[in-house]
């Protein structure tokens, strides 16, 4: 191993970021490969990636466009630049990444539905997106698009079919950016939105049983950890839902992680409207309405898990 080439930085920088989620480190680390390998495409990347973690957004935005431009052909840079101007709220930059995207692989699913996605959060409409969905067989869903599945039919208050759809599906969880939900917990929220918990409680039950073991060993970090809570919360184990929330957040604050936190705290205020903290719950949403990556006004307009919230001034003050 020779540890002055610029790709032995550049490997050092990856261990950094996704070994241990030290983004000082990595950055620095990539920012030495960079100067000795400027038009690496990879590497600046890498560097928009460990900005975005650290919440330096304009810095970020310019890494990942001049990734894009060293390889135009790369539609992973294009999707996760389309992915970082959504979490900026910048709808319009990112339908023209989304354009490009489709200049390039066509009419692929990801794709069709990140454009769809966009249409939603700007029109606070999903009829775009269930034309989508409805094209795809829900067995052969990815985590991120059976998850989109089962928000689509939970914003549309089809409760009964969040869980056939949730139960069809071939992978025993879904990783979405703000928790890794086990199918039984998904079907466990929808029952409790349509009001019937005691359908919903079977199902808590067995998403505990699934996930306190890997919570207990550590190994699958906060977003296990508060799908956790959302289950205690569903069975009524205040205490419990309460202290893994908060442990989750504690995991990854917003100072350490920009774009994680935000979505891992939403997921608190899930919790805390389910407990019947509703203070709670809007001083939490209060806080990440107004930074990058926290959830969108049709995001709050829509999702059921936030109607007990819906008759709050503050709440309504979210949605304007």
């Amino acid at each position: 191993m020779q540890p002055q080439l610029p790709e032995t930085h550049a490997a050092l920088g990856y261990y950094y970021y996704y070994g241990h989620r030290d983004y000082d480190h990595a950055l620095q680390e990539f920012r030495i490969a960079q100067r000795r390998l400027p038009n690496d495409s990879e590497i600046a990347e890498a560097i928009g990636l460990v900005e975005r973690r650290k919440g330096i957004w304009e810095d970020s935005i310019a890494n990942l466009n001049r990734a894009t431009q060293l390889d135009p052909l790369n539609a992973r840079f294009l999707g996760i630049l389309s992915d970082t101007y959504d979490g900026l709220r910048r709808y319009a930059d990112e339908k023209r990444v989304i354009a490009r995207e489709r200049a390039l692989v066509g009419e692929a699913t990801d794709v069709r539905l990140d454009a769809a996605i966009v249409t939603m959060k700007e029109t606070g409409s999903t009829a775009e997106l269930r034309q989508v969905l409805n094209g795809i067989d829900p067995k052969d869903d990815s985590d991120s698009t059976g998850y989109t599945r089962w928000i689509v039919n939970m914003m549309e208050r089809k409760f009964d079919q969040a869980v056939t759809d949730a139960q069809r599906a071939q992978l025993p969880k879904f990783e979405a950016a703000s928790a890794i939900y086990p199918r039984e917990l998904l079907c466990g929220l929808a029952y409790w939105s349509k009001g019937d918990r005691a359908a919903a409680l079977p199902f808590f039950e067995k998403a505990r049983v699934a996930m306190e073991p890997a919570v207990a060993k550590g190994t699958e970090g906060p977003r296990l950890r508060i799908a956790l809570a959302i289950a205690y919360a569903g069975l009524g184990q205040k205490d419990d839902a309460i202290h893994q929330g908060t442990l989750a957040v504690d995991e990854r604050p917003i100072r350490v992680d920009a774009v994680a936190a935000p979505l891992i705290i939403g997921s608190l205020a899930r919790v805390y409207t389910m407990l019947g903290e509703k203070e709670k719950a809007l001083d939490l949403l209060e806080k990440i309405t107004v930074v990058p990556f926290g959830p969108s006004r049709s995001y709050l307009k829509l999702d059921p898990c936030w109607d007990e919230l819906r008759n709050d001034p503050r709440f309504q003050q979210l949605t304007q």
